[in-house]
């Protein structure tokens, strides 16, 4: 089974006999306004090597939080989620936080508990009929398949595009010349929410993590309890 990664996960605590429990450790700073971001407040799983890469997870409160908009003029209170599932094309390293707009630390895709789904802190253009079954909370179990296809012939007839912003240098500069495009699909309990989704401008590996924003959110790496299939049902 994987488990989570204690050199890359950060302002997390991660606990479990394999290290498969994330939770946001006690003296984590937050903000009232803050996007997911790689690298904060994120826990990341160990790559398996395998093709493909598939993690299941049980999430438990993963909250509604209400805050303050300060990008609208009369800095509005919003309600919204900030924890989520998402793939990132690095991890951490130790260093110092760079300079940089939202799209230099967003996540290339993130599934909120709405069923909502962003890709480098913008909607992505998912059907949108699709959001109500992907809705999750307590209890539910949250997969991920990640893993690419040779450009020009994906596994599947449908999907959503979500190409790395040019402006805020995620493009990976062996994108060009790289022969495969990796992709990721996120299941509710066992059943495919959303069309899969394309991440032009990455190379494999990619790196799969859980995002968390409250304290009493909680996130468990569970053993496979069903197949899963790139079909939707």
């Amino acid at each position: 089974m994987p488990s989570f990664d204690s050199i890359s996960s950060r302002n997390v605590q991660l606990s479990g006999l394999n290290r498969n429990e994330a939770a946001l450790e006690k003296n984590a700073d937050i903000g009232p306004y803050s996007y997911p971001r790689w690298h904060k407040q994120i826990a990341y799983v160990v790559p398996t090597g395998n093709s493909p890469e598939i993690v299941h997870f049980r999430v438990t409160h993963p909250g509604n939080l209400v805050f303050i908009q300060p990008a609208l003029p009369d800095f509005s209170t919003t309600s919204g989620y900030y924890s989520c599932v998402s793939v990132n094309e690095k991890q951490p390293c130790g260093g110092p936080e760079e300079n940089g707009n939202y799209q230099t630390y967003s996540l290339p895709i993130s599934y909120y508990p709405d069923g909502d789904v962003h890709t480098y802190g913008n909607h992505a253009q998912y059907r949108s009929e699709g959001r109500d079954a992907a809705r999750y909370a307590t209890g539910d179990i949250i997969s991920i398949w990640v893993d690419s296809f040779p450009k020009g012939s994906p596994p599947f007839s449908i999907s959503v595009s979500c190409p790395a912003p040019t402006q805020s240098n995620r493009v990976n500069p062996d994108a060009a010349s790289c022969d495969h495009v990796p992709f990721c699909a996120f299941f509710k309990n066992g059943v495919m929410v959303h069309d899969p989704f394309t991440l032009e401008g990455l190379v494999s590996p990619v790196y799969i993590c859980y995002h968390l924003y409250a304290q009493t959110e909680k996130v468990e790496i569970v053993e496979a309890p069903f197949k899963l299939s790139l079909v939707r049902k």
